[in-house]
């Protein structure tokens, strides 16, 4: 009985790893529809035919200083035919007073935290048949005022039809908050089609090369067989694209000025402090200091050595050696990870190294000084063993593996908070593989004591410290109680912003103004917010036409990506052995989170791709599955390695600094 039963649960080990995904996703739709309708969320949603409306004006690409934001808006009616009810419905975010024809019908509310809930008023006894002036005040704090409002016995709603005005006297048409207005440094740079366009004929030299060279390697009868004895091996392109990044290293490093970057100042000052300090800042000290400290504890000694035999500025570009190491470790990293999953299959572990290796998101992020590459670098190091243990032959296990898991684990942690979102999927890896063996329960649970202890044992000092001295283990940059109140454009979200996508492909620049979808992919094939950068004449050096160029070219490894997605849920069974299965859950809670976030932290800056550096090597595994799935002929293939060659010589070209 007792083996009928272990060998029922190894049987079915792919179902329950199945039920447990399905369930985790439950859980995070129900944790985000409950944070949707939260008070605390400034999610907008058009009702009774009326929008929200605000006022007209350009998105800004700075960080705004607290304070209150107010906006009159106003509509001009005509009643002819007088209801016998006349009842306004009015939804202000987050506060707003009514009047109709000068004389006030609704005050302000003084909680601004109600403001979910509709405030309605009779207005029946003061219309009479003619023309009316309804004028609404609203008001918020940190965030633009908007207004929603409907009459529905007179048909009036909020809409574009209405006026808009910041100070009461100058009137112009009001907007729909789901139409943005661009930043103007969008719009100085080349639109991406004609960049594609006039860089076309370096992109057919390019394709036609490989397309006919792999015709040539895989067609049934290859007219040229000696091309099949040169053909690099992926172990080679490997080396290769490694080489080509220490040429990059070694020419970016000088050449990317050290001001750039995503809140540099603040990241040197939290070296600096712990460099002067010999001491780990508490969150409230300053900007970036409620990051996780490894990063900081590693440089501040290159530092403090640097700066005596170098001037500041030489000092901290000689920092950056840090973070571009990392960017190239993510190439080895990439190709392990396939290596350990698909041994046999070396096209795809050289595709792997290539879409994970010059991913742009890791090129451009390596050159700015910061804790994001190693974080990435470590939380892609526990992703790659978890596929390695996940590869062993079923029953096996190696304390040693778990034992290094769980260090990677710790240092991801260590380097930054985003890590935590690694354990759930790196659980269902140990418990699917001790579904498999004659003690699944005692399996997990010892697995999962090894990884967790090992992670702790390294990083949890830091959560710990932080519970005990600031009430809560992990802090973010936008939480009030580190001190640092500030916001940014849009200041609030709307449903398009989650379902909207093509800006990306038009104007990649800024576009994550427009949604959550733009940006991610912008972010992730291009450097679309300029290493935060507002300044058009303060840009990073990179070769603009080449990376615009690159948000069409990089639809092709998006849809092998895509492809990969699609696999794995068409053959849960093929996509759980192959890794593909979970590579996909990586990706998936990762997307959950900065879809949590992005709700909650109505910032442009929100949805950066960059906080999934960690999960490269999944991005890698699930574009090489994709495309295996999809290369049946020597055609397709051609035409698949030409696209790649292309996307990914552009990549490369696009951020090497001249």
């Amino acid at each position: 009985m007792r083996e009928r039963f272990y060998l029922m649960i190894r049987i079915s080990g792919s179902r329950v790893v199945g039920i447990l995904i399905i369930l985790a996703l439950l859980a995070a739709g129900a944790v985000f529809y409950r944070a949707a309708r939260s008070p605390e969320s400034p999610l907008l949603v058009a009702k009774h035919g009326a929008r929200w409306i605000r006022i007209n004006e350009p998105s800004l690409l700075v960080i705004r200083t607290p304070g209150f934001e107010r906006a009159g808006f106003r509509k001009t009616f005509r009643v002819d035919n007088v209801p016998e009810k006349a009842l306004l419905t009015v939804h202000a975010f987050k506060d707003a007073s009514v009047f109709l024809d000068d004389v006030p019908v609704l005050a302000a509310s003084s909680d601004l935290d109600a403001w979910v809930k509709p405030r309605q008023v009779d207005l029946s006894l003061m219309l009479d048949r003619g023309t009316h002036v309804l004028r609404i005040i609203a008001a918020n704090y940190s965030a633009p005022a908007a207004v929603l409002a409907y009459l529905d016995e007179i048909g009036l709603r909020t809409g574009p039809d209405w006026e808009a005005s910041s100070d009461g006297l100058e009137w112009s048409p009001a907007i729909d908050v789901e139409t943005f207005r661009p930043a103007p440094l969008s719009r100085m740079f080349q639109r991406a089609d004609r960049a594609f366009l006039s860089n076309a004929p370096y992109m057919l030299a390019i394709f036609s090369v490989v397309f006919i060279w792999t015709l040539c390697v895989y067609l049934p009868k290859k007219p040229i067989d000696r091309l099949v004895r040169v053909t690099p091996s992926a172990s080679t392109v490997r080396w290769w694209v490694m080489g080509l990044w220490v040429v990059l290293a070694l020419n970016n490093i000088v050449k990317v000025p050290v001001s750039i970057g995503f809140d540099m100042d603040a990241h040197m000052d939290y070296i600096d402090y712990v460099a002067s300090n010999w001491r780990i800042p508490f969150a409230t000290e300053g900007w970036q200091m409620f990051q996780s400290p490894l990063y900081y504890i590693l440089s501040a000694p290159l530092f403090l050595v640097f700066k005596k035999f170098l001037t500041l500025e030489s000092t901290l570009m000689a920092l950056k050696v840090i973070p571009l190491a990392c960017g190239i470790f993510q190439v080895e990293l990439s190709y392990r990870a396939v290596k350990h999953l698909w041994p046999d299959r070396e096209d795809m572990r050289a595709l792997a190294v290539i879409i994970g290796g010059l991913l742009p998101m890791n090129i451009y992020m390596s050159q700015y000084l910061g804790n994001e590459p190693l974080s990435g670098v470590f939380s892609a190091a526990a992703v790659v063993w978890a596929f390695k243990i996940h590869a062993e032959p079923s029953g096996e296990r190696s304390l040693t593996d778990l034992f290094l898991l769980g260090v990677f684990l710790g240092l991801a942690l260590l380097s930054k908070a985003t890590a935590v979102l690694l354990i759930p999927p790196l659980a269902l890896i140990l418990i699917y593989r001790a579904c498999n063996t004659q003690t699944p329960l005692r399996r997990a649970a010892s697995s999962l004591g090894i990884v967790l202890g090992a992670a702790f044992v390294i990083s949890g000092w830091y959560y710990i410290r932080n519970w005990i001295v600031l009430g809560k283990p992990f802090m973010g940059g936008w939480d009030p109680s580190t001190g640092m109140v500030w916001w940014q454009d849009p200041g609030y979200r709307t449903p398009a912003q989650f379902l909207s996508f093509g800006q990306s492909l038009v104007y990649p620049v800024n576009s994550s103004i427009n949604g959550i979808w733009d940006s991610i992919y912008s972010t992730l094939w291009t450097d679309a917010s300029l290493g935060a950068m507002a300044n058009y004449e303060k840009l990073p050096p990179w070769n603009y036409s080449f990376m615009l160029s690159g948000a069409l070219l990089a639809l092709l490894p998006t849809a092998g990506i895509i492809a990969g997605w699609i696999g794995a849920l068409r053959s849960p069974a093929r996509g759980m052995k192959s890794g593909a299965l979970f590579a996909l859950l990586f990706v998936g809670i990762y997307l959950a989170a900065i879809f949590g976030l992005y709700l909650k932290l109505p910032v442009y800056t929100t949805a950066k791709a960059s906080y999934m550096m960690g999960i490269i090597p999944c991005f890698a595994l699930l574009g090489a599955y994709g495309f295996s799935l999809v290369m049946r002929s020597a055609v397709i293939r051609a035409f698949v390695y030409g696209g790649i060659a292309c996307w990914a010589a552009f990549a490369y070209i696009a951020y090497f600094a001249v």
